[in-house]
């Protein structure tokens, strides 16, 4: 994938604090801001209705209220009401909940307003000259991003969210953990890269760059262009029929995608264990021997190193000559992950097997097998590749490399202060 030099500080760190990220935050709130007078807002209404628009369910307060209302294009996402004498106000900010909006009453009539999107800021360094570019970047941390028709931004970065592009895209989009939807008169000029994810190009939309998914796929709508390269996985998934939204909850076809995925990670993982058992079976079997005798140390020790690398890579990053070094630790941390991902499975094979039979191969495609089985569960999946990750990054860190890089081995009585006993 062809991440833009400047944003690779962002994405190292996003790579090291996923694990936290997923294990502590929850779902992104909303927030209504309410501005006026709004004594009117505490008095109760009762709604109740299944899978109306939001645009209809603020037509039901009105009609419950007696206000006017003038709001954006609110989407085409559905709610159910159950709503039982609650006070006005709180009835409209669950309505709104899906982003930040501010609503200012004046009278009877109620407007309704996106609030400004705060954006963090980077910690990259800046370019010079390219500070009016960097003010209409968009990066988003667990939460949804929504470009407006008629709205001409930046570059856009999400972790563990969505874009909705229905406006002007000038830079790149990269999403992580998320979803990336072109809609009709969407325009991406740049590249859209999405790792663990998901693109949907509907109808009439446009990306002038690349698409480029890794662990996700791409739905194609027949009229969507797409200027540059399908390259990745995308090149192989791409659906020219008719789009459709993927459906919320369990279906069969999510259920199938979910294991289709998990499937290609465990025949890739059983094919790189392969070659790392047959190149270098004797470091492998010190990381086995760490990982059977200190299993949760391994883990700690992944979650240690994970942050240091994403650390020293915003470190280095601060300067042009210290990109290479970032991008090489990056790769290495990565490759190290997966070398310690396979040693995972075969001990889990190991510890089940080893009474029948030695074959650290037998071992490994045990460990593979169940290692599909759990990824292939939805959410816990998730938590069990990153396990697996981080375990298996933690036993090369405690073993150094299994051995690559040797112990500082100089005894006390030996240094510059002390004298061999005579």
């Amino acid at each position: 994938m062809n991440f833009p030099r400047r944003h690779v500080a962002w994405w190292m760190s996003t790579l090291a604090f996923c694990f936290a990220w997923i294990a502590l935050s929850g779902p992104a709130s909303a927030a209504v801001r309410f501005d006026g007078i709004w004594g009117d807002g505490d008095r109760l209404v009762s709604l109740r209705a299944d899978h109306v628009s939001r645009q209809q369910a603020l037509e039901l307060l009105t009609q419950a209220t007696g206000w006017s209302f003038a709001s954006p294009d609110l989407g085409d996402d559905k709610v159910d009401l159950a709503i039982r004498d609650q006070p006005a106000a709180k009835v409209l900010e669950m309505i709104l909940s899906d982003r930040d909006y501010v609503a200012n009453l004046d009278g009877e009539r109620v407007t309704i307003a996106l609030a400004p999107i705060v954006v963090s800021e980077t910690t990259a360094a800046p370019v010079e000259g390219d500070r009016s570019e960097k003010d209409r970047d968009r990066v988003v941390l667990g939460g949804n991003l929504r470009i407006e028709k008629g709205e001409r931004v930046g570059d856009v970065e999400v972790l563990g969210g969505r874009v909705d592009v229905f406006g002007v895209v000038e830079g790149d989009i990269e999403v992580m953990g998320g979803e990336a939807r072109v809609h009709e008169g969407g325009h991406v000029m740049g590249d859209l890269n999405v790792v663990g994810g998901e693109v949907h190009l509907l109808e009439h939309s446009r990306v002038d760059g690349d698409v480029d998914v890794v662990g996700g796929r791409v739905n194609r709508a027949p009229s969507a262009i797409v200027g540059g390269s399908l390259s990745g996985n995308a090149a192989d998934r791409v659906a020219s029929a008719t789009l459709t939204p993927r459906p919320k909850g369990f279906s069969l076809a999510r259920a199938t995608d979910d294991a289709t995925d998990a499937l290609t990670r465990t025949a890739l993982l059983f094919l790189f264990g392969v070659i790392f058992w047959a190149l270098g079976a004797q470091r492998m079997e010190v990381l086995e021997v760490e990982l059977a005798k200190r299993p949760m140390r391994s883990l700690a020790m992944g979650v240690v190193g994970a942050l240091t690398a994403a650390l020293s890579a915003l470190v280095l990053v601060v300067t042009i000559l210290g990109i290479p070094f970032a991008l090489a630790g990056g790769i290495l941390t990565i490759i190290a992950a997966y070398v310690g991902a396979c040693v995972v499975l075969s001990t889990v094979g190991q510890a089940l097997l080893r009474h029948k039979t030695e074959n650290r191969y037998i071992h490994l495609a045990l460990g593979c097998s169940l290692f599909f089985l759990f990824t292939a569960i939805p959410y816990v999946g998730t938590f069990v590749w990153l396990g697996v990750l981080l375990t298996g990054l933690g036993a090369v860190v405690a073993t150094r490399a299994a051995g690559l890089f040797p112990a500082n081995t100089t005894r006390a009585d030996h240094g510059p202060y002390r004298t061999a006993a005579t």
